[in-house]
């Protein structure tokens, strides 16, 4: 249950003081262990922008950041909004006011880069953040009713090596970091699993990432483009919507 009001607001990471960094590291904290403080400040100053999820007074209580990356795809650019830390503090867990922000920020800086193709790279260590795929968006990779567009996974490939060069599985589709960094509720949210509507899905993640209890990554990639979401993705764009937790976890 969430329990304090939050709101959510797109701001540069070059705009982010020393203590928002220091309650950032902090959240993260309690959901994964290993955390490295420098590893993580770094990451922080990749990124180009932070979803800052916020309690009535202004204190971070969550945040996901995101980077854009670019590269040269089939004879032109193509873009990948790149996922990295996406967590909330215990105070408003289960909180999803901030999905609908992330979304249109997004979709609005995919539609400047357009004519040229723009995606959204996750890469996620548990089932939950996986079935935000099938209940958002029509088309996407890797999926259990289909196998991946050659290109679609080349591409995918080709984003994943400019972040984990090192670290990334090509003939899994995996990232297994040298450093684990375990999410600490992994258990929890496994136990969740077998009441999950979403079983298929479920089931699939397990299968693709069956280390996912020591961190390991499953890279996932689906095209921004309002013609490839669902009917909840939809309603998550409209400016005054509200999300329904249960359709999208």
């Amino acid at each position: 249950m969430v329990k304090q009001s939050t709101q959510s607001r797109v701001v540069n990471v070059g705009d982010l003081s020393e203590p928002d960094y220091e309650k950032m590291y902090n959240i993260l904290c309690e959901h994964f262990a290993n955390v490295d403080k420098k590893v993580f400040e770094s990451d922080l100053r990749e990124k180009n922008w932070v979803i800052r999820v916020e309690d009535t007074d202004g204190n971070i209580q969550g945040f996901s950041t995101l980077q854009l990356m670019t590269l040269h795809h089939s004879g032109g650019r193509a873009h990948a909004f790149f996922s990295g830390d996406t967590v909330l503090s215990k105070a408003v867990m289960g909180d999803a006011s901030w999905i609908p922000v992330w979304t249109r920020h997004v979709f609005a800086e995919a539609a400047k880069l357009a004519p040229e193709k723009c995606y959204w790279l996750l890469l996620t260590a548990t089932h939950k953040t996986y079935r935000i795929l099938p209940s958002c968006f029509r088309e996407f990779i890797p999926r259990p009713d289909q196998s991946a567009q050659p290109l679609l996974k080349d591409l995918m490939a080709k984003f994943v090596r400019q972040k984990f060069p090192q670290e990334f599985r090509e003939e899994t589709g995996l990232v297994v970091l040298s450093k684990a960094i375990p999410y600490r509720h992994a258990l929890q949210v496994e136990r969740e699993a077998d009441s999950s509507e979403h079983h298929n899905a479920t089931r699939y993640f397990k299968q693709a990432n069956p280390d996912f209890l020591r961190g390991d990554f499953l890279c996932c990639l689906t095209e921004i483009l309002p013609g490839n979401m669902t009917p909840l993705g939809l309603r998550i764009l409209k400016p005054h919507s509200t999300l329904d937790t249960t359709e999208a976890t």
